[in-house]
């Protein structure tokens, strides 16, 4: 377990780096769509691989990936019911971001820094 304001000062100062090389033009909306892609195709499913390969597989734990699928299958439907108004492209994306509720993997390197693995 590392020193929590030490984790906390480094994640504010890659928190301000980013939003400064942004301000700055450094970075363009082009630049953007490239970083997100990696992080979102590349280095997320390798933290999600990397958090899940190190849970022990017990049966008392079988029903979470169930409730997870039921939960996001229910959410999916109330969306598509109370955005039914909108265009298809707000539509689609106001559908994907109410099942996007593991986001949490975003913080979970600062989670890790302040109370290990």
């Amino acid at each position: 377990m590392g020193n929590v304001n030490t984790v906390f000062f480094l994640s504010i100062i890659i928190i301000a780096l980013g939003y400064f090389i942004k301000r700055i033009g450094v970075v363009t909306e082009e630049g953007g769509k490239a970083l997100t892609g990696v992080i979102l195709n590349i280095t997320l499913p390798a933290l999600v691989i990397n958090t899940i390969s190190a849970i022990p597989i017990e049966l008392d734990l079988i029903l979470l990936p169930f409730i997870c699928l039921i939960y996001s299958a229910a959410v999916l439907y109330l969306s598509f019911f109370f955005f039914r108004k909108e265009s298809d492209t707000k539509k689609g994306f106001m559908c994907m971001a109410t099942i996007g509720f593991n986001i949490g993997f975003f913080a979970y390197p600062l989670i890790e820094g302040v109370w290990g693995a």
